[in-house]
């Protein structure tokens, strides 16, 4: 097939793939005037037209028999609604909708923020946030996880809860140009003679996709539109904030500012704690103790019970967590799930997940339902607090991606997803409390999405001889079922403690339908396998890591039915870390490396990201804000690094990097493309402006496909 042909071909297939849509959130609501309830979807697409990200909302009617059982789903509309708004909280009742969207009524004009309040007649009103004095711009949530942002209304539907930066002065300095009256330039003189000095004091951000400074609480008055900034400490930046349940006050996760800010998103491990924070002005509570990470706060419905997720704070970005209890009367802490230090079965492997559903209890306030890892797949757990017992109830399910979207009057809404299905939804009903532990539950499909039968995929385990912390891990082998021998993709991914689940990605079910076969490898490091399971990589990247991926590439090259001439590396991060390992340490194994905002070189990222400490820590050092490197800690992180070993690599190799990356700047890809070109191997260098580390703007995301897809095709 000629090369533009082929181009055109991949072109075609990624546009088709690209019409497949992702769940983002979903709310089940009541629906008394049919006898059953509603659910409201909101779901995402990339639009290649626009080079953008699509939003739009499904409606369900979902009929119940008299048991409470869920007897059938129905579209209550045949068209999807279109939305853009940022931000959505619904009241609890569901009588009351929040909807925050960023407008622009005129071309001259800048941004606003608008808060809008909604009934089921209509527009209730709106206010403008942006016009408020009072703070800054309200953050919202920039991935999935939101860290710091928060929109809730209180129970009560009197009060909107969000956060926002804090005010930030308009700062002159002494040779600004002032053509004030007499009387203002006395008042600018009294009021800001010391900020003369201050209007280019730089300012810490929280990092990579997180650029917020200082972080406030704020409580808006649907009545009246007042506004008031709650009073917390100023070395704390608040976020994840939610309201008590009798909507007297505010309970929210306060990340620690000092001595300076880390890059926070992705990492488990930055210093918290728990706070209460009462509108009567009174004492300002610390419910949780110190040198721990505290995630995604949440009220039984009773409001008895206050659960979250911790983590050890320091050491690996990622580690294994505890699910704690908090009695709100007498503000008692108990543990209801340990952290699992080596799995003693596969049937619950640990905590990894940094956030709960919104809604995650059922209706008797005992019982609460999240998702999490569990080696290749992600399940949904269910914890008895009474009993303090975890339970999978997608154990006997379909294997895959299983998530929790929302849990209202003891139905739970789910989304299920696999490398061969992207994401359906899926609901149950939970049964009463004298069942029996739950294995499985009685799902029913929103709609009837089918596996493409043009992929298959396994789960493959590979044991492991040389280490006491962890005995095996396991591979993805995705596989296209019409080609007899396909060359092959593998896939080492980022982190390094993060994993593959099973879940649907558009770039590996595209490589697929164009013949290729794709390995994921979660080597040792990865979540899903108890805490020993993460410690065994640290101060050994680039040793046991890359062990496991040529373990894994040499079992499918004996076993997989691959075609063993045409085998080709992609990674992005630590998975670029790796791929840069990869043909440094086995020169003669790939036909070409493609690298997404590699790590090459960890000594010389020491400085320059986000995250020094991952440095430290992966390299196998302790890290401590005071560090200052001896030639001891240089000298091991060199030669732990895809660096060392340029001398070696013969491999075709392209580098795609973000330009806006804080995490893995982009001085790391160049630095190994400069390194490559002066030793004459063939490389390509991709560089995308206004992209940071995950490179998924939708047309880069798109423009990396098709020339890694060019890359490896004219290498075949």
């Amino acid at each position: 097939m000629e090369q533009q042909q082929l181009l055109n071909q991949v072109e075609q297939i990624y546009r088709q793939c690209s019409k497949r849509p992702s769940v983002t959130a979903g709310r089940i609501l009541a629906d008394p005037s049919n006898n059953g309830l509603q659910v409201a979807s909101n779901w995402s697409q990339r639009n290649l037209d626009t080079l953008s990200m699509t939003q739009f909302t499904l409606h369900h009617h979902i009929r119940l028999s008299h048991d409470g059982h869920i007897e059938k789903v129905d579209r209550i509309q045949a068209l999807p609604d279109e939305n853009s708004y940022k931000q959505v909280s619904y009241s609890d009742t569901g009588k009351l909708k929040a909807v925050l969207k960023t407008e622009r009524l005129n071309k001259s004009d800048q941004d606003k923020q608008i808060l809008s309040v909604w009934t089921a007649n209509g527009l209730l009103r709106s206010y403008d946030l942006t016009a408020i004095k009072k703070h800054g711009k309200v953050i919202v949530d920039v991935v999935a996880l939101a860290t710091f942002s928060s929109l809730r209304w209180s129970p009560n539907e009197k009060f909107i809860l969000y956060v926002a930066e804090k005010e930030k002065k308009s700062l002159k300095t002494y040779f600004d140009s002032n053509i004030n009256d007499d009387n203002d330039k006395k008042r600018d003189d009294t009021e800001n003679a010391s900020n003369k000095l201050d209007k280019f004091v730089a300012q810490e951000s929280w990092g990579e996709r997180e650029p917020v400074h200082q972080p406030v609480l704020v409580v808006l008055d649907i009545d009246t539109g007042a506004v008031r900034i709650l009073d917390v400490p100023s070395n704390i930046s608040p976020g994840q904030a939610i309201w008590c349940r009798d909507s007297s006050g505010i309970v929210c996760a306060g990340w620690n500012n000092e001595p300076w800010r880390l890059g926070i998103i992705y990492c488990s491990s930055r210093r918290n704690a728990l706070y209460y924070i009462p509108l009567d002005d009174s004492k300002f509570e610390q419910l949780t103790e110190e040198n721990y990470t505290i995630y995604s706060p949440r009220f039984n419905p009773q409001g008895t019970k206050l659960v979250y997720i911790r983590y050890p704070s320091g050491g690996p970005h990622h580690n294994c967590a505890a699910l704690m209890q908090i009695d709100w009367n007498t503000r008692e802490r108990s543990t209801l799930v340990e952290e699992v230090s080596k799995p003693k079965n596969n049937d619950f492997c640990g905590i990894y997940s940094m956030e709960l559903p919104k809604r995650c209890w059922n209706k008797d306030g005992n019982k609460l339902y999240f998702h999490t890892i569990r080696r290749v797949y992600q399940d949904i757990f269910e914890v008895d607090t009474i009993n303090k017992k975890i339970n999978c109830i997608t154990k006997d399910n379909e294997r895959g991606c299983w998530s929790v979207i929302d849990v209202h009057s003891n139905i739970l809404l789910a989304s299920y997803a696999s490398p061969a299905i992207s994401d359906r939804l899926m609901i149950a009903a939970i049964p009463s409390a004298s069942d029996h532990a739950l294995t499985s539950m009685d799902w029913i499909e929103f709609e009837n999405v089918i596996a493409d039968d043009r992929i298959s995929w396994e789960v493959i385990t590979l044991k492991v001889s040389d280490d006491t912390l962890i005995d095996e891990f396991d591979a993805i082998f995705i596989k296209p079922t019409a080609v007899t021998s396909p060359p092959l993709i593998v896939v080492p991914h980022g982190g390094p403690h993060s994993a593959f689940y099973s879940y649907y990605q558009i770039y590996y079910y595209c490589f697929c339908l164009l013949g290729y076969a794709v390995l994921q490898v979660n080597y040792r490091g990865s979540m899903g396998y108890g805490q020993q399971g993460i410690d065994s990589l640290i101060g050994n990247v680039g040793i046991v890591d890359v062990a496991d991926v040529k373990s894994a590439v040499d079992y499918i090259l004996k076993n997989g039915n691959v075609n063993n001439e045409k085998v080709f590396i992609f990674g992005g991060s630590h998975g670029g870390f790796l791929g840069t390992h990869m043909v440094g340490q086995f020169p003669d194994l790939f036909k070409a490396c493609a690298v997404r905002n590699p790590v090459t070189d960890i000594a010389s990222m020491l400085n320059v990201t986000d995250i020094p400490d991952w440095c430290y820590v992966e390299a196998g050092f302790k890290w401590d804000f005071r560090n200052l490197s001896s030639s001891d800690v240089y000298s091991k992180m060199i030669n732990q690094s895809p660096m060392n070993y340029i001398s070696q690599v013969r491999t075709p190799t392209l580098i795609l990097l973000g330009e806006d990356d804080e995490r893995v700047p982009p001085y790391q890809g160049r630095e190994f493309f400069r390194a490559l070109k002066a030793r004459g191997i063939e490389t390509r260098l991709l560089s995308y402006p206004g992209n940071n580390h995950s490179l998924s703007e939708v047309e880069c995301e798109a423009d990396v496909f098709m020339n890694v897809v060019n890359w490896f095709s004219q290498r075949q």
